[in-house]
């Protein structure tokens, strides 16, 4: 039995065919989908460390003793102090510190109503209540 070249006749396109690959193809990614979707679902982030800064306001009563506001000079020199170095009770605008370099002289003057101490203890805007009153620490 000898067999015979029978030459294939030219190829056309198919389109059910290509349509049912398609067709595949989408079921293919619609279920692959679907299973990692609820694999999601069954095991959430529930440990997922997150960094972030979480802020809670809350309205307390209290009393603000004092609020530390440092005086700039405008200039370097001699400095007097015409109410005395404090603690002293001064008005708004009234003159705590004059400084003289050389033949001038300016004047440091209170912004607002308050206590004036000539004096830096180096915590300007950091102290905290429980370094004041050591047995009230939280």
């Amino acid at each position: 039995m000898v067999r015979r070249f029978e030459p294939e006749e030219p190829r056309r396109f198919k389109p059910m065919y290509w349509l049912m690959v398609l067709l595949v193809i989408v079921i293919w990614v619609w279920a692959f989908k679907l299973y990692f979707d609820r694999y999601e679902y069954l095991h959430p982030e529930i440990t997922w460390a997150i960094p972030g800064i979480d802020v809670e306001l809350v309205k307390i009563s209290g009393v603000l003793l004092w609020k530390e506001v440092p005086l700039p000079a405008p200039s370097g020199g001699i400095v007097a102090y015409p109410q005395g170095t404090g603690p002293v009770r001064v008005s708004r605008g009234s003159v705590v510190a004059r400084i003289t370099s050389g033949n001038r002289t300016s004047d440091v003057k209170a912004y607002q109503q308050g206590y004036f101490v000539a004096a830096l203890d180096g915590k300007e805007q950091t102290w905290r209540y429980s370094e004041i009153w050591p047995g009230f620490q939280p």
